[in-house]
């Protein structure tokens, strides 16, 4: 099911997803999901399957856990014929919430390429706070064409949290 849903947005994902062409089969997903199961034993990672109609439709995540800090950097994808919808801004806010209540950290944050429009959407809808535009040379959006691109960093710090409001099912 997740082969079939990354294949059929790889061309729209491939921009932001610097893992997406080393997918190409469900062996590769395979390989994906037993490395998130392991980071989740280790508490260095999390991540989360979204479902619509029985079929997965997107990730939420947080991508990487500084547990020495407390600080969760998340990532997130949605297929095309489900966005727009505020499935994405749901998930995140519910990550966010499980991020400072069940894993204690002290700040969360979504680094977002500054041509992202959807995913720094996201980010302005849960009132997290824009940074300085930064140019991140090792890993993320570099890893995407070879070459460093600047993004936007989005923490959200816990004592923030106070104001957030309350999820409903």
């Amino acid at each position: 099911m997740l082969s079939l849903r990354v294949d059929q947005n790889r061309e729209r994902l491939r921009r932001w997803l610097p893992w997406l062409d080393g997918a190409k089969d469900s062996s590769d997903q395979l390989k994906y999901i037993q490395r998130c199961s392991e980071s989740a034993a280790a508490g260095t990672a999390f991540h989360y399957a979204l479902f619509s109609g029985g079929k997965i439709v997107g990730i939420v995540s947080f991508n990487n856990i500084e547990k020495l800090n407390r600080c969760g950097t998340m990532g997130y994808w949605l297929a095309k014929s489900h966005t727009a919808r505020g499935y994405m801004t749901a998930a995140v806010k519910a990550l966010i919430d499980d991020g400072f209540k069940h894993l204690e950290l002290n700040r969360i944050q979504a680094r977002v390429a500054t041509d992202n429009y959807p995913s720094q959407a996201v980010c302005d809808r849960l009132g997290l706070t824009r940074m300085p535009v930064i140019l991140q040379e090792e890993h993320h959006e570099a890893w995407l064409s070879g070459e460093a691109e600047k993004e936007v960093l989005e923490p959200f710090p816990a004592d923030r949290m106070k104001a957030w409001p309350t999820m409903r099912g």
